[in-house]
């Protein structure tokens, strides 16, 4: 995203004349729920996007609610918070969720997507 210079040229004709103009680009976040936030902010800092976290069904602006697999940003905030309370960071927690059942038994993938992440 952002707004970048565009020098036009390079084509000619024998039959009339081409007229350059410089300009500028611009990309913008796309909105496609509409909710006034672009699709790849993350309000949370979980590490996925808010159009991601809708679309999972989880909630955008709680960084404890979200489908590890899907967290395609910087993860190191999420990573040093204690979503389930027993005062261990997520990334250090063998039951990053505390229902009881360790995180690596539940999805083997996420331990590995966390670890891959940090690096």
């Amino acid at each position: 995203m952002g707004t970048y210079p565009v020098s036009a040229g390079g084509l000619s004709s024998d039959n009339y004349e081409i007229t350059y103009v410089n300009g500028n680009y611009t990309i913008t976040d796309s909105d496609t729920d509409l909710d006034g936030i672009g699709d790849s902010v993350d309000s949370d800092n979980d590490g996925v996007t808010d159009y991601t976290e809708v679309e999972d069904d989880t909630v955008p602006l709680d960084e404890c609610s979200l489908v590890i697999e899907h967290q395609t940003e910087d993860i190191s905030w999420w990573n040093n918070q204690d979503c389930d309370g027993d005062g261990i960071l997520n990334f250090l927690d063998p039951d990053d969720d505390g229902d009881g059942l360790e995180s690596a038994l539940e999805n083997p993938v996420e331990i590995l997507s966390s670890i891959q992440k940090m690096n």
